[in-house]
């Protein structure tokens, strides 16, 4: 799913404040995170920096029921900086062009719980990542 889509909502808390946001984001080809752009200095961005970590979705788009799936994750949120936010940059461009004089920020959401739905296998299918003892049997 992560490769078929190309927005999350991204939430976040820090004393007491929430926040969402809807972002662009694409898959890291050398790690195991998303790539996000935001401004600092907005809501969303001025929270991330004080929690660092959030709560992501990612889903699809459909009317039926029958035809809902997507992820909810949570993990860790980090401001990218120096090569690593060279290399985020020219990745994330790849996909998305950013104008170099809006001066992008470029973070990382790197996730450590997945829950996937998908409701085209079954009505309520869901895996989880890293699965809780207690958890359905994987998707597919």
């Amino acid at each position: 799913m992560l490769r078929e889509f190309h927005v999350l909502s991204l939430s976040v808390c820090a004393d007491g404040q929430h926040w969402a946001a809807p972002l662009f984001y694409v898959l890291d080809p050398a790690q195991p995170r998303l790539l996000f752009v935001t401004d600092p200095q907005t809501r969303h961005g001025q929270l991330l920096r004080q929690a660092g970590s959030a709560v992501v979705t990612i889903s699809s788009a459909s009317r039926s029921i029958a035809e809902i799936r997507g992820l909810q994750m949570e993990g860790a949120v980090q401001r990218l900086a120096g090569a690593d936010s060279e290399a985020a940059s020219a990745f994330y461009a790849q996909t998305f062009p950013v104008p170099a004089h809006l001066q992008p920020a470029f973070w990382s959401f790197q996730p450590h719980a997945i829950k996937a739905t998908d409701n085209r296998l079954h009505f309520g299918a869901k895996a989880y990542w890293p699965a809780p003892a207690d958890a359905a049997p994987p998707l597919g």
